[in-house]
C-alpha cells in the first residue's frame, strides 16, 4: 500500500491574497447606520413578517424585494 502523500509536492513560504468585499446598497446602508447613528438595522419582509439582520435585498422565504423595508432593531 502506498503512502496518500507521496505525490504531495510543499513549499514553505508565505502567500499574499488580497481581498476586498463589495457590500452592496442594502449592505453598505448597513454599516453606515451602524458606524454614524450607532443603530443596528434590518430589512422586514411585508409578505412574511420576517426581519433579516445583516439585511439582504429580497426575502430567502417569498423572494420579495424588502431593500427599503428597514426597522430599528
Amino acid at each position: 500500500m502506498s503512502d496518500k502523500h507521496e505525490h504531495c509536492y510543499v513549499i514553505e513560504g508565505k502567500l499574499a491574497l488580497p481581498y476586498q468585499y463589495f457590500a452592496g446598497a442594502v449592505g453598505s446602508r448597513f454599516i453606515v447606520s451602524l458606524r454614524d447613528k450607532k443603530k443596528i438595522q434590518g430589512v422586514k419582509c411585508d409578505a412574511c413578517g420576517k426581519v433579516f439582520v445583516p439585511p439582504r435585498q429580497t426575502c430567502e422565504k417569498c423572494l420579495a424585494d424588502i431593500s427599503d423595508k428597514w426597522v430599528d432593531l
